[in-house]
């Protein structure tokens, strides 16, 4: 291949990955306000019915779907795959997740205050 026609084609891969990069962040969604410790969605993207709690040290937060969550208190939740605060887990600050599934690998059934 011509040195110029590579220097075509580099660029275009280039821009189609940069395109790609902005485009994929285009979709995520913005955190909505919480005025609770954590608020949780059953959807991704903070879409369904709101589910609010406190992060009681101890405590194992079970029972839903976690697809999506923001988080406002000043201290680490740690999610889980099981029903129960089992499985496989991934801690998070405060802050928000938009996509569970893509954040941890799994969907959370249960966390509790690290």
């Amino acid at each position: 291949m011509h040195s110029g026609k590579r220097t075509a084609v580099l660029a275009s891969t280039v821009a189609a990955l940069v395109g790609i990069g902005v485009a994929n962040s285009t979709y995520a969604s913005a955190a909505p306000s919480c005025e609770s410790k954590i608020c949780e969605w059953e959807q991704i993207d903070y879409k369904g019915h709101k589910k609010t709690a406190g992060l009681v040290d101890g405590v194992c937060y079970h029972g839903n779907e976690v697809a999506s969550v923001v988080i406002t208190a000043d201290t680490k939740v740690r999610f889980y795959s099981g029903k129960r605060c089992t499985g496989l887990t991934k801690v998070k600050g405060k802050g928000s997740i938009s996509n569970m599934t893509e954040y941890a690998g799994f969907l959370a059934y249960s966390y509790k205050k690290v």
